[in-house]
């Protein structure tokens, strides 16, 4: 089974969801919108299978365990499923495909603002002085994990995904390595999905950035 499933992991606030949701639907040729949060989350939409509420600081063993025990009946091979992980090495034992979402030091400030929009005002309204307290939680937490979402080089199990290259980059180009990475037809690929969320993540980040 385990042939079957690719995760997508990622650091929260940096496109995981999207991503997922853009494999979903090229694999079920399905060219309709991601329904997303007017901030640009895109957690509400289903996976194939049912996302792990863990985070990056919890156990990896724990997410191989969300993983395997699945309900994947009535879904259509390959599955995917959005994961905040650490270790890849452990991973990589137990699934043949894997993608990993990237960031470097000089994302940190804007997927940091990006967090707060779409994991704490989608939740509810918070003040001034939350938002600027979030804000610098986050660039903490993400200066912390930074060294386990460095970019390496892709290989025939790993497909490791720049946060520029799903934030700023050429659609053509990142559908064309996916596609590629999971066989996946480049036909299949909506590329309106991506230009949509960017849209409405970009949006989200002006906004917060007039606010604090």
């Amino acid at each position: 089974m385990t042939n079957d499933i690719i995760p997508i992991t990622f650091a929260g606030g940096t496109g995981g969801a999207m991503l997922t949701q853009l494999l979903i639907k090229a694999k079920k040729l399905d060219f309709s919108d991601i329904t997303l949060s007017k901030n640009g989350n895109a957690h509400s939409n289903l996976e194939d299978i049912e996302p792990c509420t863990l985070g990056i600081p919890n156990s990896d063993i724990d997410k191989i365990t969300h993983i395997m025990n699945a309900n994947v009946l009535g879904k259509v091979a390959p599955y995917f499923v959005s994961l905040h992980l650490k270790d890849l090495n452990m991973f990589s034992k137990y699934f043949n495909k894997i993608i990993r979402i990237t960031y470097e030091d000089d994302d940190v400030e804007d997927l940091a603002y990006i967090f707060v929009m779409k994991n704490n005002v989608d939740i509810g309204e918070i003040t001034d002085l939350d938002y600027l307290t979030k804000f610098n939680q986050r660039k903490l937490f993400l200066k912390m994990y930074q060294p386990y979402f460095k970019h390496l080089e892709s290989n025939d199990n790993i497909l490791y995904v720049r946060w520029k290259e799903i934030y700023n980059g050429n659609e053509s180009e990142l559908i064309n390595t996916l596609a590629d990475f999971t066989s996946i037809p480049k036909i299949n690929f909506n590329e309106n999905l991506i230009n949509n969320w960017r849209h409405v993540t970009k949006a989200s980040l002006a906004e917060i950035q007039n606010r604090i």
